[in-house]
């Protein structure tokens, strides 16, 4: 299951933002689908679990 993920104006936004910053503090580009990830496993706490022993369990 491809998916294209348009980072076009995220990518402006993150160079912006990194232009003012040391290099030691920019953004990468891949914090930009972390972040999202992140967000997401946050609103859908059934998302954000782990495997243990074969089985998986959930936060």
């Amino acid at each position: 299951m491809p998916t294209t993920i348009e980072l076009a104006v995220a990518m402006v936004w993150m160079r912006q933002r990194n232009a003012s910053r040391p290099v030691a503090e920019r953004l990468v580009p891949a914090a930009l689908p972390l972040k999202s990830v992140a967000l997401g496993a946050r609103q859908v706490p059934e998302l954000n679990g782990y495997r243990k022993d074969s089985r998986t369990s959930v936060k």
